[in-house]
């Protein structure tokens, strides 16, 4: 009896530290670069992000870069701590020549700095309030046709000062912005039809497709491969994966009617080859916005108007690229 009442009385013990400790709120840790500061940062660690914006007269606010407060502790998170961002053209520049892209500068008569975030000359500053980790930087475009869809807009940051005893993430201090313009149509779709070559029966249609409709133009759009990353349509020949050479898609949309009036062969009407593009008029051919769904049919002709292959398809939006 008198082990039992040793058992009992230990096992109550263990329970009792259980639940002090158990219930005890977890301290936040310190960050182990920063030796207890608060570190401020810009993700992604590649330095990039991509932020998309309509290609619309009507004025839009967006976010342009996530900025985080990483707090060693309470007393640190809920004080207030302010950030400088500077915006840098060399950051640009710095970036092009890593990895060999070609952004340019958005235009600064085409955006403005959003109230949250003032500008002073090429610094904005962001004020993290008592008990916030997370900001955006954001900027307003009034009218984006102003901006040629046709060219590789950009802002570059970086992080320049952050008060009460913070610091700059080693790691995450800047970034490069691509601000890409797309028109309503523009998005990734899941393309499934049907194709016929009237020269050669051992080349058939190769179904599912993924294409990119990228904007070029307020209702234009380019077409693109998204498994190849170029303008070209896969197709099976003789039961293995292949394609038309010189042969890829651009589309005109009337945007009142959301018809299909025009298509073209982006490498050339006709291409090197004698290949060009033209719309079917038994087809559909028009744009469903309540399914976001293209139902079109083309020819691709060579030589000259002779029709070679017929495409009947369907491309259903999947999500935005």
């Amino acid at each position: 009896m008198k082990f039992k009442n040793i058992i009992l009385k230990t096992l109550l013990t263990v329970s009792t530290i259980a639940l002090v400790f158990g219930c005890k709120k977890p301290a936040i840790p310190e960050q182990a670069d920063g030796k207890g500061s608060t570190i401020v940062r810009m993700p992604p660690g590649s330095g990039y992000k991509l932020t998309a914006i309509d290609l619309v007269t009507t004025s839009q606010t967006f976010g342009l870069v996530d900025v985080y407060r990483d707090a060693p502790g309470e007393d640190a998170l809920n004080s207030t701590t302010k950030v400088v961002i500077t915006e840098d053209p060399a950051v640009i520049t710095a970036y092009n020549t890593a990895r060999g892209t070609s952004y340019i500068p958005l235009p600064p008569t085409t955006f403005t700095p959003d109230a949250s975030n003032p500008k002073s000359g090429n610094d904005y500053s962001l004020t993290f309030g008592p008990g916030e980790f997370y900001k955006q930087l954001k900027i307003t475009v009034p009218n984006a046709t102003a901006l040629d869809p046709n060219k590789k807009y950009a802002l570059g940051f970086k992080i320049t000062s952050v008060d009460n005893n913070g610091k700059i993430s080693a790691s995450e201090k800047q970034v490069v912005v691509e601000v890409g313009i797309k028109n309503k149509w523009d998005g990734v779709y899941t393309v499934n039809g049907t194709m016929v070559d009237l020269t050669a029966s051992t080349i058939t249609g190769y179904y599912p497709l993924t294409f990119e409709l990228r904007t070029t133009g307020s209702n234009t759009l380019a077409v693109f491969d998204k498994s190849q990353g170029t303008q070209t349509h896969l197709i099976l020949s003789g039961g293995g994966a292949s394609q038309y050479g010189t042969f890829g898609l651009n589309i005109t949309i009337d945007p009142a009617t959301n018809k299909v009036t025009g298509i073209v062969n982006s490498f050339g009407q006709p291409s090197a080859n004698g290949r060009s593009a033209a719309l079917d008029p038994t087809g559909v051919n028009a744009y469903d916005p309540a399914t976001k769904t293209f139902r079109i049919k083309y020819f691709l002709l060579q030589p000259g108007t002779t029709v070679r292959t017929t495409f009947d398809e369907t491309w259903v939006f999947s999500g935005v690229r």
